[in-house]
């Protein structure tokens, strides 16, 4: 089904093109040391360019710059995420270049450089402390369960772990600005990417009763074209959980989060974390997930 689409998208690209050529033009572009390249094989050819070189490819040839921006960005964007893009109309090129360009999709959005992280304590002993250590390490310096495996990451273990000393509970606060990731208005308002958060936590084995608290909020501007407007709230979720039994200390618990068809607007992300007691939490992560075209109802979970 996906390749006879892929067909009929190169066929259209072809029948526009032939029908504002004639003669040697007929051929430009598609001729290389006198050999024919049919539209199939080329782009699939320039799926395998960087995006730099890419863009220069848009230079040749009226019939290159045409098939590269209707049809190859798209695809390319599809390979490099692993996600298959609907074909729109309103989303140009140039935001299939961003997403190829800075991969927003496929990856955990709270590890970029570009996210603004902070510690909301009111002093330094509130603060969630941050440890990594090999998943090979025995014993491991955190005495709790085996560590799930989404929490390994290239061999390494990342936690952060809040202070038992402190009473009004360690906070931590992430902003995602999608922008900036990558991602374009037109994309995030006519595809809605699925938004999906996950984080595990746990308290040590030996440790006292403990308090665990997270949430995220999807942030949208009601007025785009100001800058300065204040950001709304299109959507929140939360969870809370006490670890207050034997049976629950030291073990795993994972919480997770799905946001879809949330509407127009959105801008940035807020994950938010607190605990009290010593609490180990890792594994933090929101992801960017095209909607099935064929989904249409919402669902927030926890």
């Amino acid at each position: 089904m996906e390749i006879e689409k892929q067909i009929k998208e190169l066929n259209n690209i072809i029948s526009r093109q032939s029908s504002t050529t004639s003669g040697k033009d007929d051929i430009n572009g598609l001729a290389i040391f006198e050999h024919f390249i049919p539209y199939e094989l080329l782009s699939r050819i320039f799926c395998y360019l960087n995006s730099n070189e890419l863009v220069v490819c848009h230079l040749v040839c009226k019939r290159w710059n045409e098939l590269i921006k209707e049809y190859v960005w798209r695809k390319k964007a599809e390979l490099i995420s692993g996600q298959t893009f609907p074909f729109d109309e309103k989303i140009n090129w140039v935001s299939y270049y961003l997403l190829c360009a800075k991969n927003a999709f496929n990856r955990n959005l709270l590890l970029s450089d570009k996210v603004v992280a902070r510690d909301d304590n009111e002093c330094d002993h509130g603060a969630f402390e941050t440890i990594e250590f090999d998943k090979n390490e025995n014993p491991p310096p955190i005495n709790v369960m085996p560590f799930p495996e989404d929490l390994v990451v290239n061999d390494q273990i990342r936690c952060s772990i809040s202070s038992p000393l402190s009473f009004s509970g360690a906070k931590k606060s992430f902003r995602i600005h999608l922008l900036k990731e990558g991602l374009t208005e037109k994309i995030l308002n006519n595809i809605q990417p699925i938004i999906k958060v996950s984080v595990w936590f746990c308290c040590k084995l030996d440790g006292k009763e403990a308090d665990f608290s997270c949430y995220t909020r999807l942030l949208g501007r009601p007025y785009p074209e100001d800058p300065d407007a204040s950001a709304f709230v299109m959507r929140s979720a939360q969870f809370n959980k006490r670890l207050n039994n034997v049976d629950q200390k030291g073990k795993w618990f994972q919480c997770t989060f799905e946001f879809k068809n949330y509407g127009k607007g959105l801008r940035r992300i807020k994950f938010y974390q607190e605990a009290s007691g010593e609490v180990i939490v890792g594994g933090a992560s929101i992801r960017l997930v095209v909607p099935d075209l064929d989904e249409n109802f919402d669902k927030t979970n926890c």
